[in-house]
This record gives structure tokens, C-alpha cells and sequence, in this order.
């Protein structure tokens, strides 16, 4: 009955969230039911994929610029996107990676920003920053209703808190969307979220001529990576746990709550350890509100 009754309080808790809205803990809402929706479309199809698949022996430096892309350094100091192959190394004066390890098609290469090898070169070490950028080609969203973006990112950076982003425009580069991809991620760490999926549709559903940019700005160490770009419809029905809260709380007002946190489960209701509090944040990513 115990097992039965958290069950149900759980579902209760996180019943309810609104189409790109994230629902915080202590927000009250109440039960939504829906009938399904027949589509005549494939749910979650995918419509544009990039793996990186560039690899060109016949080019001196290995592989060739699809067309329709574009690779810029706006301080002209030759911080370029470049394509390496799965199995090469990233270096530089503080950095030694093999290479993208969350890609998911490594045979076929990644894109990298390698800012920690372009500011060590021949021993001498710079502290140049960069303002770095790659374009896709032009993307047909029209006739889509919703628009998810995923892709795999390996990044650490430094000086200062990593500023990397993903442009969006829908107006030939008049205007642009920004979305953060450090997630949080302080200084000098490892990205905390190397699988990204941003859902777009507010910027790129149903236009004909989206424009994409992944850019780098500022810092002078160390790399971005990206491989396994892909565009897909939404799902009508796309519900995501974005964070989770545990805590363990008093049962009666006015008692001390204990610091430790590991306790057995068949001990909390006793009377002597309080009990748990459990608190999530839901993203609706799907077409229909939930």
C-alpha cells in the first residue's frame, strides 16, 4: 500500500507541463488527459543529418568544405573550424584529447575548434581569443510545425565561463536566435552536456530559408567539438524530465533534520529520519500541450 500510495503522489507531482515551458518545483497544476492524435507524418522523422563524412584524399589537406558551408574567424587570425578524422588527436599547451569521444559515427570525422593548438605553436604559447564560427547550408523548414535540433558537443574552455552557441535565423542573417550549449558549464571543465537537443520550432517552423551557426566567443582555450547534426520533426507527444530534486525533510515541524542523506528506504517513515521530498521539472519539447 506504501509503494502504491508514493506512486501515485509521484504522478500526481509531475502531471502536468506546457508546450516550451519548464514547470519549476513548487508550481500547482493539475491533470491534463488527452486523446492521441493521429499524424499522417512520421513522428520524429529526420530531415537534414550531418555526420561529418568528409574525408577527401585527393585535397592536400585531407578533405573538402561541402558546399553551402561557411567557415569564419572574425578576428582574422586563423581560428578556423576544421574536419579531423575520428581517430585524430586534439593538443595544444594544455590539452591532449582523442579526439571527439561522444561522437556516435567517429569512422566517419568531426568538426573541432582547436583554440589550444592555434594559440601553441612551435612551443611558443599566445593567449589569443576567438571569435570562430561555422554556417550549414541553407535549410528548408517549410511545411514543418515543429523543429528539433541534435547534435553531439565535446568543449572545455577558458578564460571565463564558456560562450558557446547555437545562431538561428529565419531572415537571411537580419536577425538571429541565440541558444547556449555550455549548460552551466563553469570554467576550465568538460561540457556537462554533451547530447544537445534544443527544439527551435518558435524560430524555424515553417520558414524556407533557415540559417545555422555554431560560434565560439572569447575564450583562448582550449576546443569545441561537434559531430551528428540532425534535424527532425517533433513528436506530438514529447514529454522530458529536465532536472530532479531529492530531499530528505522532517515529518513534524520543528525537529532537526538530519545531515546524513544515504538512508535505507525502510527507514525513512519511522518517525526518526523524516522522509523524502521528491521534486522535478518537466520540458514539453512535443506539438501538443500535455
Amino acid at each position: 500500500m506504501r509503494k502504491f500510495t508514493l506512486i501515485l503522489a509521484l504522478t500526481l507531482l509531475f502531471s502536468i507541463a506546457y508546450g516550451q515551458t519548464v514547470v519549476p518545483y513548487g508550481k500547482t497544476a493539475a491533470k491534463v488527459y488527452q486523446e492521441p492524435v493521429k499524424s499522417l507524418k512520421g513522428e520524429g522523422d529526420v530531415f537534414f543529418l550531418e555526420t561529418f563524412d568528409w574525408a577527401d584524399p585527393d585535397s592536400p589537406r585531407g578533405w573538402t568544405l561541402p558546399e553551402g558551408w561557411l567557415i569564419v574567424d572574425d578576428n582574422d587570425l586563423g581560428h578556423y573550424w576544421e574536419w579531423r578524422a575520428g581517430t585524430d588527436s586534439i593538443k595544444g599547451k594544455y590539452t591532449f584529447e582523442p579526439g571527439h569521444i561522444y561522437s556516435k559515427t567517429k569512422d566517419d570525422g568531426y568538426f573541432v575548434l582547436p583554440i589550444d593548438e592555434y594559440n601553441y605553436v612551435d612551443g611558443v604559447q599566445t593567449g589569443n581569443g576567438a571569435n570562430a564560427w561555422f554556417q550549414l547550408p541553407s535549410i528548408d523548414c517549410s511545411g514543418k510545425v515543429s523543429i528539433i535540433l541534435k547534435f553531439r558537443q565535446y568543449f572545455r574552455a577558458c578564460c571565463g565561463a564558456p560562450d558557446v552557441h547555437v545562431l538561428v535565423s529565419n531572415d537571411q542573417g537580419v536577425h538571429w536566435a541565440s541558444f547556449s550549449t555550455s549548460f552551466g558549464t563553469p570554467t576550465n571543465v568538460f561540457c556537462k552536456k554533451p547530447i544537445v537537443e534544443l527544439n527551435l520550432t518558435e524560430v524555424a517552423a515553417g520558414a524556407p530559408d533557415v540559417w545555422i551557426k555554431f560560434a565560439w566567443n572569447g575564450n583562448s582555450h582550449y576546443f569545441w567539438c561537434i559531430d551528428d547534426i540532425e534535424f527532425s520533426e517533433g513528436y506530438t507527444n514529447d514529454l522530458q524530465l529536465e532536472d530532479e530534486w531529492l530531499y530528505n525533510i522532517d515529518l513534524e515541524e520543528d525537529q532537526n533534520e538530519g545531515f546524513v542523506y544515504l538512508l535505507p528506504l525502510n527507514q525513512m517513515g519511522a518517525g526518526n529520519f523524516g522522509g523524502y521530498h521528491f521534486a522535478g521539472a518537466f520540458l514539453n519539447s512535443g506539438m501538443d500541450e500535455q
